[in-house]
């Protein structure tokens, strides 16, 4: 997506689509995950909340129970506020753990491990699963119109086209007029209010304004780690299973809870090599893809998975023949191998990534954005325009 830059600043911008989001709805509904992108809408909303004079709006929160402290302490705290409604979701799900190729499977909040929970449920939140729905993007999906049975409901989220490529092509591309806004049910809504942020600018709202924040984000960058590595997610999903690694460090309660629960986790913090960052190609392999092929077929244990795996790399390939491509491509297949993507995640936005690097190195552009003929940015409607500031 080429960037099209405007006489606005991107919170003018945003302001103005949270505005529209309670114009469009009855209800309005902030997806937070305790990260930094969901602390600014969070606040955007509030502010537009306080501009239209409307009622509190509804929090909500999939809680994925292996989570840090430092999340729930935040959440903890935002809940509490008079400015929303509760949405603590704390019901049985499943989600899919990087901890262990043998127990692939969280089932979080699970009743018969109810003394190995890594901490108690709230008093308030939801406990029961009424969703129809065990699968965690589902159980987000369908949430709000479990709970709110009545009227429209639009559901703001943090995603922001610059975390990757693949959110890069889908933040601004909704099946509605406005290009921010996709409608995935008669009543129900998404609206990515900040796709057009930039990792500066969240940080800027966030302290020009004093909003709480997770700090894990501080204890993370006090250890070195990149400002866009940082997730505030579950601690064993796909995208975040190495902070485990340090887990012990900064919250070593936590580190004892999650054992409990997840006991291969130990495994993970002693051999980080192991699980995807290695250098140099094991002895008895003759390249990478070849290594790559066999940690396929002896880690990943159903069939499916590991003939989605395949085709995806063939596709990969395929497409960058080059032979210092398809080296990159098995090596970086390895940490997807070990650090449990069994779901394509990492291959679709790899694709993506070499692509445009490809139209960057060759000067190719496809498609393109057009500004409108105020210059301004116009609620991100069918211009697909991005404003920065």
């Amino acid at each position: 997506m080429r960037k099209c830059y405007l006489d606005t600043s991107v919170y003018e911008a945003a302001l103005e689509r949270a505005l529209m989001a309670w114009d469009a709805s009855e209800h309005v509904v902030v997806a937070h995950s305790g990260g930094k992108d969901s602390t600014v809408i969070d606040h955007l909303i509030d502010q537009a909340r306080i501009i239209r004079r409307r009622e509190p709006y509804h929090l909500m929160f999939v809680d994925q129970e292996v989570e840090w402290e430092s999340t729930h302490r935040l959440m903890r705290t935002l809940m509490d506020r008079p400015c929303n409604q509760r949405m603590w979701f704390q019901g049985p799900f499943q989600l899919y753990s990087s901890a262990s190729t043998r127990d692939e499977w969280l089932h979080c909040w699970d009743p018969k491990r109810e003394a190995d929970w890594v901490r108690p449920k709230e008093p308030d939140s939801i406990h029961e699963n009424l969703t129809g729905h065990t699968r965690f993007k589902e159980v987000l999906r369908a949430l709000p119109e479990t709970v709110l049975t009545d009227g429209t409901i639009t559901v703001v989220t943090g995603l922001r086209a610059s975390e990757s490529p693949t959110r890069g092509l889908t933040s601004a591309d909704g099946n509605t007029d406005e290009g921010y806004v996709s409608r995935v049910s008669p009543r129900q809504s998404i609206a990515r209010i900040i796709y057009d942020w930039e990792l500066a600018d969240v940080w800027h709202c966030i302290c020009e304004h004093d909003l709480p924040y997770n700090t894990l984000y501080d204890n993370a960058w006090r250890r070195g780690s990149p400002a866009t590595k940082i997730r505030c997610s579950s601690i064993c999903h796909e995208t975040a299973i190495m902070d485990m690694e340090w887990l012990a460090e900064v919250e070593p309660d936590t580190w004892d809870r999650v054992l409990r629960r997840l006991p291969y986790g130990h495994a993970v913090q002693k051999a980080p090599d192991v699980y995807g960052r290695s250098v140099q190609l094991p002895q008895g392999f003759t390249d990478w893809q070849e290594y790559t092929d066999y940690l396929i077929e002896h880690i990943m244990s159903e069939a499916s998975q590991r003939a989605l795996m395949r085709k995806s790399l063939e596709k990969l390939y395929r497409r960058f023949p080059e032979e210092a491509s398809r080296e990159y491509i098995a090596r970086t297949a390895v940490m997807w191998v070990m650090r449990g993507d069994r779901f394509d995640t990492h291959a679709a936005q790899l694709g993506i990534g070499l692509r445009l690097r490809q139209q960057r190195l060759t000067g190719r552009r496809r498609g393109g954005n057009k500004q409108s003929a105020s210059g301004k940015s116009c609620a991100v409607g069918a211009d697909r325009e991005s404003a920065s500031q």
